[in-house]
């Protein structure tokens, strides 16, 4: 086996002992694959290649599954790493940044995949790894510019965060396109398609197995789950599938909290917003009493699991759907309930990200390949239709009462969606033995340098914090209060 390096200069150099900085990188450029040749070269401009005479990953969807099977561990590792240099505008005045991506097949009848983009903690080798879910009609890859290490300048062109809003700076994050079809993921089979949150879970949870057997160092690390809005959901019966196994002894996933952003934890309970938005101005006394006329006919909709019905009016009432001509937005003049109060037009910054991840050579070097990406996916919206309307809250009382978990819900002051009063709405009715200490806790004030940034009430290992002026995308609005945040709930 060879090895040749060329380092030009003292930056290359700390591009090679990074690259090293773990142990397991260290063991795969000694141990893989004995047959074959491996080259590894770092030139002046500071960029690497992995140069092998055959048997190395070429290009395309890069499924990793395989690898496994065949046990080809640090193969995996080696052809899902990513080159960031390659997606940035200026490669070459900026910190390296290691990350890996790729496929992992959680339905092999049906052929159905969920895509991960996994980026290490840069400062803390031992940091918790976090997985963030960003629901099903989105896709959690995207946000790696909005929350990660990677960001867009007015220009369009994409650098790396220089400061500490970036959460992988000491976190490790997977970022996970999940249910399957949306994002990158997809099934080759309608009936791949999920259709509740178990189904959700179950193929979070093996793509989750398969993960640590390939990044088998942080399986002993603590793990967290995060949710933004019914990721939020999905998040919730994660943790309640790992608890089950766990405590089943099938599984030894190291579960230490649930962080819930803006969640949709109790569809009927948080669909009373006629009032919110009325208290901040959007609508007349008329308007709001013909939406909370609207609302109450909603949920009795639900309760006859009349759900298209349901669906449809949730859609022309306030655009669940992104409905242009609902009332939400023929009264408000908003072009989306999903961006909060200060934000009457979808932030173009909030959306680059979706067009950018879809051109044919980021695809490339995050190895999607080919494959389409999806937002929104009429297939994936018509699975959930009936399970969208379903309530978490049992499973979330049930981790609460079990008090082994930290869990901290975040909401964004702003937030038209699921405000924060929503989610006193959905807490006052689970049952769980912190029930009034909980709500007799004191409200207090939390600051960030001086600054009042939020609020927060808590007791024992559940808190429920309002982020100041942020809306619906808590880390979009508010990046370094989030990010503060997030912190210290890893601690």
């Amino acid at each position: 086996m060879l090895y040749s390096a060329s380092l030009n200069s003292s930056r290359a150099s700390k591009v090679w002992k990074h690259y090293l900085r773990r142990s397991d990188d260290l063991m795969a450029l000694t141990r893989i694959n004995r047959n074959s040749e491996l080259c590894v070269t770092i030139t002046c401009d500071w960029s690497w290649k992995l140069l092998k005479s055959e048997g190395i990953y070429e290009g395309g969807p890069l499924f990793l599954s395989p690898y496994i099977v065949e046990g080809k561990i640090l193969e995996a590792r080696r052809d899902s790493r990513v080159n960031i240099n390659k997606i940035l505008a200026n490669p070459y005045n900026t910190e390296y940044i290691e990350s890996y991506s790729g496929y992992l097949t959680v339905n092999s009848t049906y052929n159905s995949n969920l895509f991960f983009w996994f980026f290490p903690a840069q400062e803390k080798q031992d940091a918790p790894l976090v997985l963030y879910l960003r629901g099903s009609a989105a896709a959690s890859t995207p946000e790696v510019f909005l929350n990660g290490p990677l960001k867009f300048n007015d220009a369009g062109e994409v650098y790396l965060q220089e400061d500490s809003h970036s959460w992988t700076r000491t976190q490790s994050i997977i970022y996970l396109d999940s249910p399957v079809g949306s994002g990158f993921s997809f099934t080759e089979d309608p009936k791949g398609y999920s259709r509740n949150d178990q189904d959700i879970a179950e193929n979070i949870y093996v793509a989750l197995v398969q993960f640590l057997q390939i990044f088998y160092e942080y399986k002993s690390l603590p793990f967290y789950i995060a949710g933004l809005y019914d990721g939020g959901k999905y998040a919730t019966a994660l943790a309640f599938k790992i608890d089950q196994e766990n405590k089943a002894g099938v599984s030894t996933v190291n579960l230490k909290g649930l962080l819930l952003l803006s969640p949709l934890l109790d569809p009927v309970i948080q669909s009373y917003l006629a009032d919110v938005h009325y208290n901040f101005g959007l609508y007349d006394e008329k308007t709001r009493d013909e939406l909370k006329y609207l609302e109450k006919v909603f949920a009795e909709l639900i309760k006859t699991n009349d759900i298209p019905r349901a669906a449809k009016l949730a859609d022309d009432t306030y655009g669940i759907n992104f409905n242009t001509s609902s009332i939400f937005n023929q009264k408000t003049g908003y072009e989306s309930i999903y961006d909060g109060l200060l934000h009457p037009e979808i932030p173009p910054g909030r959306v680059a990200p979706r067009t950018f991840i879809q051109q044919n050579e980021i695809r490339h070097e995050i190895h999607a390949g080919n494959l389409t990406f999806s937002s929104n996916s009429p297939p994936v919206v018509l699975a959930l239709l009936v399970d969208l309307c379903v309530s978490v809250s049992e499973r979330l009382a049930y981790l609460l009462a079990s008090g082994q978990y930290k869990i901290w819900i975040l909401n964004g002051q702003f937030d038209l969606l699921i405000p924060p009063s929503s989610i006193d709405a959905v807490l006052k009715n689970l049952v769980w033995a912190g029930y009034n200490d909980f709500f007799n806790a004191e409200q207090v004030i939390w600051r960030s340098e001086g600054e009042v940034a939020g609020y927060v009430k808590k007791f024992g290992y559940f808190s429920h914090v309002i982020i100041r002026l942020a809306g619906h995308i808590i880390y979009f609005d508010a990046p370094k209060w989030t990010a503060e945040i997030l912190g210290e709930f890893l601690q």
